[in-house]
């Protein structure tokens, strides 16, 4: 299932997020984002536990997302560079 598909500012990068089984036993599904060329090739995994698609930063350097908080019954919109680090 893909959650959604975004393509990056100067057109070489296609970000596409989707669940994935987090674990067999429980049925659970997880949400991945992936890059891949847009030309083709091999895609990348960027980040777990997304649940929207992923907005960008007008330099590419930065992006957004929902992440659902099930406990807590509420949804965080998540910033994070592209070195990974996260900001809410």
């Amino acid at each position: 299932d893909f959650i959604g598909v975004t393509f990056s500012h100067d057109n070489e990068w296609l970000y596409f997020a989707t669940y994935q089984p987090q674990d067999e036993k429980e049925q659970t599904r997880i949400g991945v984002l992936y890059k891949v060329p847009l030309l083709g090739g091999t895609r990348t995994e960027i980040l777990k536990d997304i649940d929207s698609s992923v907005a960008l930063s007008p330099n590419g350097k930065k992006y957004a997302f929902v992440r659902n908080i099930p406990n807590e019954k509420q949804s965080a919109l998540i910033i994070f560079d592209e070195n990974g680090t996260e900001k809410k």
